[in-house]
């Protein structure tokens, strides 16, 4: 009887204790969704917010999620969205107490879109509306004259005049050295020498903040940057030192995107790949990464970089044991790829003969064109003559018209 009594008594403390734990769960939900956007995760904070939305449509803190939801929209740069479900939030809630920062963000919007006179008069009607505002020093600047030398430095950074940005940009760091977005113009300006491989002047400002500023808002992209430039200047252990920097300081980083990209180029782009015995003990790596990469960059329709990375890993299998296996086993790992188009991996596979020809490599070439014949595929059924193409012309550049005419003849037997 005792037994009973002490169930009964328990199914009622949870009947009582019900609506708490409910209530635990929501603030839990929130919490994680929360964190993922202060992590910069935005996608899955979106998709996060909007599951609580659906989970708990009666919860308290609705008008809470609902706002953080539409944080999302700002960050991932669908403006449009961010207005449109701002305004009808400020229907439903006129006086919400997250409406000061939502407004903010739309005039953020303003800005990151180059509507500098929209930016200025909305953030003028901002600092009435909400005096108290803690964006409030930053809504004084961005009304205040020195906006209009502002607005000429990024529209020169947008319009892609990163030489006249970068001097707009300095020029106006001298005369507002306390400026409240004077991190993310310092940012800028390194973007400038960057994109204009100024490296030399990039580096040199890039480690003094690095080292200076550990908390910088940039920290990540900066960083980021700097691994290209070792990449560039063909200093790949040294990039692959920084990365291992970004990921364990940055884990949660955009830029942590690019991590396995910026590591093949490490191995392929930044160090010497015809001298690849310096490298043996990390040939493991690069062959896996070769077809995560290129396939990653197929599924982007990155073509570009993927012809650069295709050329390469050719350039790779040719000095490695069993490597015209492990060129076959790749390519066909290609063909499995469903919107890699036919003409595309075509142009790819003809470039890159040609690439190695130019390189000297003319076994490697051949190599690479009897793969792709024997490979039993539609598409080199179909696009054969293409890629013959392309071998006859580096071996006629190479040894004259006769030795092309030896080429045709030596493969003629797959055209039949």
């Amino acid at each position: 009887m005792n037994r009973h009594w002490l169930l009964f008594g328990m199914v009622g403390l949870l009947i009582l204790l019900h609506p708490l734990i409910v209530f635990a769960g929501e603030n839990e939900m929130l919490d994680f969704a929360k964190k993922l956007y202060e992590e910069k995760n935005y996608d899955d904070a979106q998709n996060a917010f909007k599951s609580f939305l659906i989970q708990y449509p009666e919860s308290m803190q609705k008008s809470l999620a609902e706002a953080w939801d539409i944080k999302c929209d700002f960050r991932l740069g669908k403006y449009a969205d961010f207005n449109e479900r701002l305004e009808t939030f400020r229907k439903i809630y006129p006086q919400h107490e997250l409406l000061y920062e939502l407004d903010y963000l739309k005039g953020m919007a303003f800005r990151r879109q180059a509507k500098w006179q929209e930016s200025q008069e909305f953030f003028a009607e901002y600092l009435n509306r909400y005096p108290n505002s803690p964006y409030k020093k930053y809504a004084e600047e961005i009304t205040g004259a020195s906006q209009i030398a502002l607005s000429k430095a990024y529209k020169a950074y947008e319009d892609g005049y990163y030489k006249k940005a970068y001097s707009l940009f300095n020029d106006f760091l001298t005369s507002n050295t306390q400026h409240t977005r004077k991190e993310e113009i310092e940012f800028k300006m390194l973007d400038c020498l960057y994109r204009e491989k100024e490296y030399t002047p990039f580096w040199k400002s890039a480690q003094k903040i690095m080292e200076n500023q550990k908390n910088h808002k940039h920290a990540d992209d900066i960083l980021h940057r700097m691994i290209c430039v070792k990449i560039r200047l063909a200093a790949g252990s040294e990039a692959r030192n920084l990365l291992e920097q970004l990921k364990q300081n940055y884990p949660h980083s955009k830029v942590m995107e690019d991590y396995d990209q910026l590591m093949m180029q490490s191995y392929l782009f930044g160090d010497n790949p015809k001298d690849l015995n310096n490298n043996k003990k990390d040939w493991g790596t690069i062959e896996t990464l070769i077809p995560l990469c290129t396939e990653q960059l197929i599924r982007k329709n990155d073509m570009h970089l993927f012809r650069k990375y295709f050329s390469m890993a050719n350039i790779y299998f040719s000095q490695v044991p069993d490597g015209r296996q492990k060129r076959l086993n790749y390519l066909k790992s290609l063909l499995s790829i469903q919107n890699l188009h036919n003409e595309d991996y075509v142009m790819v596979i003809s470039e890159s003969i040609m690439s190695l020809g130019e390189n000297g490599l003319y076994d490697e070439a051949e190599q690479l064109a009897q793969v792709f014949f024997e490979s039993e595929t539609p598409i080199a059924f179909f696009y054969k003559d293409e890629v013959l193409k392309a071998l006859v012309k580096i071996f006629v550049e190479k040894d004259g018209v006769e030795k092309g005419a030896d080429i045709v003849r030596k493969y003629q037997k797959y055209f039949k």
